[in-house]
């Protein structure tokens, strides 16, 4: 596994991602309508050790649904997926 941001081979072991107000979701908007099929909690990381650059895993029931899903999911030119903070751990709505 390479860097996304330098292209280094140098990345630490897989790490949990903690959050002081809440869990951390992946979120794609479907064209369909089914939002809550496209969220995605993000909960493992791993870091870049020459820029620090972190790398965001899904686990592997997380993994297998994105991949289910994932031709369901709208191409990279529409606004692509965004990072939401829940203080609840459930996933909001806006």
């Amino acid at each position: 596994m390479r860097c996304g941001m330098c292209g280094s081979e140098r990345l630490g072991p897989r790490g949990r991602l903690l959050f002081s107000e809440g869990d951390l979701w992946l979120r794609f908007s479907l064209r369909s309508g089914r939002r809550n099929r496209s969220d995605f909690k993000v909960e493992f990381g791993r870091a870049c050790r020459d820029c620090g650059a972190l790398t965001m895993v899904l686990d592997d029931d997380v993994r297998a649904r994105f991949d289910q899903l994932a031709d369901e999911l709208p191409a990279e030119s529409g606004p692509g997926p965004v990072f939401v903070r829940s203080p609840s751990g459930r996933m909001p709505d806006s």
